[in-house]
């Protein structure tokens, strides 16, 4: 069996979505698609080790104050894509830096990351349609996408990604928590960012969470809402079936027995 954690000596959270099964008794292709941290502080190793699994893409979730302060190795690469998606900006650590420092914490609750993932489905679907249709692309495979903490945008991404490749639900909510396990709720680019700003790491502890019931509800809202996820490719993310059976025959393969 592949290895979900690629051990780097610049990220704790960059794994493979490789190896869960689909509902349609297949399996998604291990060292395809990389789900990860803050990539800006990778090491020439880890560098090295990248080159040797062959990436072609870096998608990056991050909004421009993001960027700007903490770059990644990535923007002009002369061999690896960088496509800059900015998503979600209320599951950033810019959103929350902000609102710790004008004291508006009324809704900043153990409930604001599962409003900040049902809010990013709703309203940015033409960032994730954009991502999706890259990855229907032999071209852009190896590819990785990535935010600050490699948990919220990073996840939501993630869930949409492998429900549409048929993964069940239960396996979507479990790859989800990893990020708790491989981090052990602290997630070094995010707490970077927090105390650099001075911001109180207890008041922000929730924000770091990775609570299956965070998934559990924005699952719920894509079922409720959108009338699941065919529905939501087809209706909200403008998916042809073309193009959603290109991108499962990409990334997923015939399953064992």
């Amino acid at each position: 069996m592949s290895q979900r954690l690629v051990p780097l000596e610049g990220t704790q959270n960059f794994r493979d979505l490789g190896g869960y099964p689909t509902e349609q008794g297949r399996r998604v292709r291990w060292g395809r698609v990389y789900r990860a941290d803050a990539l800006s502080t990778l090491s020439a190793g880890d560098l090295a080790k990248l080159a040797e699994i062959g990436l072609r893409l870096v998608v990056d979730f991050r909004g421009d104050e993001e960027v700007s302060l903490e770059p990644g190795p990535f923007q002009g690469h002369p061999e690896v894509g960088y496509l800059n998606v900015p998503i979600g900006e209320n599951a950033s650590p810019t959103e929350w830096r902000e609102r710790f420092e004008r004291g508006d914490l009324g809704d900043l609750d153990e409930h604001w990351l599962s409003r900040s993932y049902v809010g990013m489905l709703d309203a940015r679907p033409e960032a994730f349609a954009q991502v999706l249709v890259a990855f229907a692309g032999e071209a852009a495979l190896p590819a990785v996408f990535h935010c600050t903490a490699g948990k919220d945008r990073t996840g939501v991404m993630a869930m949409l990604l492998l429900r549409l490749l048929g993964v069940p639900r239960k396996h979507v909510i479990a790859d989800y928590a990893l990020t708790a396990e491989y981090t052990d709720g602290k997630i070094r680019a995010a707490s970077r960012w927090f105390s650099d700003h001075g911001v109180d790491m207890e008041q922000a502890a929730h924000l770091f969470s990775a609570r299956p019931s965070n998934m559990e509800i924005a699952l719920d809202h894509l079922e409720a809402e959108h009338g699941g996820i065919e529905r939501y490719a087809r209706e909200v993310l403008a998916m042809d079936s073309a193009l959603i059976e290109a991108l499962r025959a990409e990334l997923t393969e015939a399953g064992p027995g």
